[in-house]
């Protein structure tokens, strides 16, 4: 088999193909791929050199690939447009004018790369209220907040619970319950804009302050409270005021993040304690 069969064979593809040799040198482009999907890449592919269009990691393959006679495959990101193509290396069983070569598709997965972050997003995403869930808390939350324990940063955990959660439920149903979720969860993105705001679980929220005064989370708590201990709602035909407790840990020396989460959940439940609708602050020694 030459190269004007292997070229005749393979030219319907719609992606880009084409022959590179060991040291990473365009030998022939077989197919330019659909400029809808590829705009001009197949036009840097032939002008320039492949570590500068796809970066480093192919020619990598390529040589990889062509010793081992084995498939090597990666992920080429293009930035610019924000484009993700896969490349597919497969060894040729020929030599292409006495040099071992390889033929090099690249695919566009685009679509798929863009799907795949959406679904990971919407694992993240408490679905009732469209704040974070505790997933999202557990994996990327947590260690920030290890991390930034363990260079003593100043590190606040602040704990946001609904009064009386349950007898809204039974009194009003749950679909009112709900909504009274969605109220908080709300009011806490409106309180703390630049922070991350959790659904812990049940009626419980959560957020972390890294290097923030402690002073400046307790008021923004305290006046977090008052606004919605201020707001009549009225779902369906009731009409309800909602509050909330807050527990807020504060960091010290050496300080483990299980020590700071329960300060904060010890100070939600004196809150709670002390006639609820109020702020606590518990600090460590």
């Amino acid at each position: 088999m030459d190269l004007g069969q292997l070229a005749e064979i393979i030219s319907s593809q719609g992606d880009i193909i084409a022959i590179y040799s060991e040291e990473g040198k365009l030998l022939q482009f077989l197919a330019d791929g659909s400029k809808i999907l590829y705009g001009c890449l197949a036009s840097r592919m032939r002008s320039s050199s492949l570590d500068a269009v796809l970066g480093e990691q192919v020619p990598m393959r390529i040589r990889l690939a062509c010793r081992t006679k084995e498939l090597a495959t990666c992920q080429y990101h293009d930035e610019a447009s924000d484009q993700w193509f896969w490349v597919r290396i497969s060894p040729l069983p020929f030599p292409i004018d006495g040099m071992e070569a390889v033929l090099l598709a690249v695919i566009n997965n685009t679509s798929m790369q863009k799907q795949n972050k959406r679904l990971s997003r919407l694992c993240l995403i408490d679905s009732l209220t469209s704040v974070y869930n505790r997933r999202m808390m557990e994996s990327v939350l947590v260690p920030l907040v290890i991390r930034a324990l363990s260079n003593d940063s100043l590190v606040c955990a602040v704990i946001i619970d609904i009064d009386h959660f349950k007898s809204i439920n039974d009194l009003y149903g749950h679909c009112v319950g709900d909504q009274m979720l969605r109220h908080t969860a709300e009011w806490g993105r409106i309180a703390f804009p630049e922070l991350d705001i959790v659904r812990y679980g049940g009626d419980e929220f959560v957020l972390f302050s890294i290097d923030r005064p402690a002073k400046e989370i307790e008021d923004v708590s305290k006046k977090l409270c008052k606004d919605i201990s201020k707001t009549a709602y009225k779902e369906e035909r009731y009409a309800l005021t909602l509050t909330v407790s807050i527990g807020i840990g504060v960091s010290g020396k050496r300080t483990s993040y299980y020590e700071l989460f329960h300060l904060a959940d010890t100070a939600l439940y004196q809150a709670k304690a002390l006639g609820r609708n109020q702020v606590v602050v518990h600090r460590f020694p």
